[in-house]
């Protein structure tokens, strides 16, 4: 993956979607205090997102979403220094009074908000990135496939630890363009999206995995 390869596709890309998404990601007071989302708040902000996104949840679980929601948030917040072209699996971090290593935190945050019927990897890794979009990024069942990953919270993990490489070969023009307003993370997430249907990559990857 190239920068370039990724700036062709960016200035193709419709523009109600980047809209759609720096709308929903600059909402902080939402994503920031997942602690305190009310049920009419994830209504409004992160179901609507989600469904904007075709994932296709029902109105009717914004109950238990926001419960999970919730749930994640101690964990979410342990990780809000943490960023994809740094990440370090087996550093630990203060979860309460434990200290975890990164990728069982990651694996507990992608499992509460998965857990409710319907949210599953693609809209949990959503929530995931406006939460912290410096770490994580978005996929969906095809990219997972297309990476040779399971689609799951340790198919995430290994997906994240790929995607740290990829982010690592364009960080230095990234940080060069001053016209580009999404995070490295949402680039990653565009060129995967943009070529979902046309190949699978042979996983070679020979990094972290858990």
């Amino acid at each position: 993956m190239k920068y370039d390869e990724v700036k062709i596709i960016l200035d193709d890309w419709d523009y109600k979607d980047s809209e759609e998404y720096l709308e929903a990601l600059h909402n902080r007071k939402i994503w920031d205090n997942l602690n305190h989302l009310s049920d009419q708040e994830c209504r409004g902000s992160v179901l609507t997102f989600l469904n904007l996104w075709k994932c296709r949840i029902s109105y009717h679980r914004s109950n238990k979403l926001a419960k999970s929601c919730k749930r994640a948030h101690v964990f979410l917040s342990a990780l809000k220094h943490e960023n994809l072209l740094e990440l370090n699996l087996f550093k630990k971090v203060r979860v309460r009074n434990e200290r975890i290593e990164v990728y069982k935190v990651i694996l507990k945050i992608f499992d509460i908000l998965s857990e409710v019927q319907h949210v599953k990897a693609t809209a949990a890794s959503k929530i995931m990135h406006l939460a912290n979009p410096n770490l994580f990024v978005m996929w969906d069942d095809q990219i997972a496939e297309n990476y040779g990953y399971s689609g799951n919270s340790a198919g995430y993990v290994n997906f994240l630890m790929r995607m740290k490489v990829e982010a690592s070969k364009m960080e230095k023009e990234y940080s060069r363009d001053k016209k580009v307003k999404v995070p490295l993370t949402r680039l990653l997430d565009i060129y995967n999206w943009k070529h979902k249907d046309d190949w699978k990559i042979e996983n070679t990857f020979e990094g972290e995995t858990v």
